[in-house]
């Protein structure tokens, strides 16, 4: 059954190649801990070359990306800001700049934990390191230990 539902969610992709339950009304990073590991990636317009790299990876993983209970955000400029592709509304981008610290037009990759606390930041679109950094969280082991992803006991 879950491996059926890993397939559904890769066939579902939206422009990212990942898909979540989270509303795009807004976006309430607190709305998000405990249920999902933020995954935020920063840069000066989508054709900037961290922007591209790490978009093909999240399509080429789309399983494992939702196995981790992944969501991506992605924050162009100051303006433009989407929640697992579907557009945010004006102010979060401006507003995720401000609270994670991100200088406008640098790229970046942020990675929060299901807890909130940022747990990566780094200019490369590797994300055999991130799956890899998530492995090693307690949370994420646990969630491993009775059948992969999902929320994970509290």
């Amino acid at each position: 059954m879950r491996t059926t539902a890993l397939i559904a969610a890769a066939l579902a992709l939206g422009s990212l190649g990942v898909t979540s339950n989270v509303p795009a009304q807004g976006l309430d990073l607190e709305a998000l801990r405990w249920k999902h590991r933020p995954l935020l990636l920063f840069a000066p317009s989508p054709a900037a070359p961290l922007a591209q790299k790490l978009r093909e990876g999240l399509k080429a993983a789309a399983a494992e990306v939702v196995d981790r209970d992944m969501v991506v955000i992605e924050v162009y400029g100051e303006r433009l800001a989407s929640l697992d592709g579907e557009e945010l509304p004006p102010g979060t981008a401006e507003a995720l700049q401000r609270r994670l610290g991100v200088a406008e037009g640098a790229s970046v990759v942020v990675l929060l934990g299901k807890d909130g606390g940022e747990k990566l930041r780094t200019h490369s679109a590797d994300l055999g390191a991130v799956f890899a950094l998530i492995d090693t969280m307690p949370m994420r082991r646990r969630e491993m230990a009775v059948g992969g992803g999902g929320a994970a006991p509290r």
